[in-house]
C-alpha cells in the first residue's frame, strides 16, 4: 500500500522512498471548490512522507522495490476526490488538482516529448452503501457495488517521471484465493500500458497482474505521485 501522510518529522521507516515536490503550481483549482475526500484519511498536504508497506517491510532497504514485490492493495475511499467543471476545458483538466485520491481510467499514452499516460478522471462512489446513497435504487447505477456520474469527467496527462509508486492487482493466489497487488517500476509499467497489454505474468507464479484496470491516483502538489491498480469485480 502506498501511503502519503502528513508529518512534521523526518520519517524513519525502512520503506521510505521519497517525498512530495513542494514547488508551487503555476495554476491551481479554486479554493472554493477544493474537494473533500473520504477515508483513507482525507486530503493530504505537505509536508508529507511517502512510504510503501510490503509483506517484508521490516527487512527492506526501502529505496527501490523489485518488480512484482507483493504490496498491499490500495484502500479505495468510499468517495473519491470530486471534480469541478471549472477545472475542465474541452474535456481536458487544465488546473492543478487539489491534493487527494482520484479515480482514473487509462485513456492513452505517449512518449514524446516525454513518456506520459493520460487518464480519464471521474468521481466514483465505492461500495454499496456509498453508491446507493448517491444514486438511489436505480438497478443499473451500482453494478458491482460502485458507480460514477459519467456526465463529469476530464482527461489528465500524467508524467511517468513524476510517479514514485505503481502497483497492479492480481487475479489472486491459486492456492489461497487471496488477492494481492504487485509493485512495478513506472518505467516498466509504461510499455505495458502503451502496448495495451491487458495482463502481465507474475514471474515464477501461477497468476497474472492486471494492467488495464482503474487506478487510484494520489495527487500531491498538483502532481500524480502514485498509481495503484484497483481490482474491480
Amino acid at each position: 500500500m502506498f501511503a502519503a501522510n502528513r508529518s512534521d518529522d523526518t520519517a524513519t521507516s525502512p520503506a521510505l522512498i521519497g517525498g512530495a515536490d513542494t514547488s508551487t503550481p503555476t495554476e491551481s483549482a479554486s479554493a472554493d471548490t477544493t474537494p473533500s475526500v473520504s477515508e483513507p484519511g482525507g486530503t493530504v498536504a505537505p509536508p508529507v512522507t511517502v512510504h510503501i508497506e510490503t509483506e517484508d517491510s521490516d527487512h527492506s532497504d526501502g529505496l527501490v522495490l523489485d518488480d512484482f514485490t507483493v504490496v498491499d492493495p490500495p484502500v479505495v475511499p468510499a468517495i473519491s476526490a470530486e471534480l469541478s467543471p471549472s477545472w475542465i476545458s474541452k474535456g481536458v483538466i487544465t488546473a492543478a488538482l487539489p491534493d487527494g485520491y482520484y479515480w482514473g481510467y487509462i485513456d492513452s499514452s505517449a512518449d514524446e516529448p516525454e513518456r506520459t499516460i493520460t487518464f480519464e478522471l471521474r468521481q466514483v462512489f465505492w461500495g454499496s452503501e456509498s453508491c446507493r446513497a448517491e444514486f438511489g435504487d436505480d438497478p443499473d447505477a451500482c453494478l458491482d457495488d460502485y458507480g460514477s456520474d459519467p456526465s463529469l469527467s476530464g482527461l489528465l496527462k500524467v508524467a511517468v517521471a513524476d510517479l514514485i509508486f505503481v502497483s497492479l492487482p492480481t487475479f489472486g493466489d491459486p492456492a489461497t484465493g487471496a488477492f494481492t497487488s504487485r509493485s512495478i517500476s513506472p518505467t516498466n509499467w509504461w510499455p505495458l500500458v502503451n502496448g495495451r497489454q491487458t495482463t502481465v505474468a507474475v514471474p515464477d507464479e501461477d497468476t497474472e497482474a492486471i494492467v488495464l484496470t482503474p487506478y487510484l491516483l494520489t495527487v500531491i502538489e498538483g502532481k500524480v505521485v502514485a498509481a495503484e491498480g484497483i481490482r474491480v469485480p
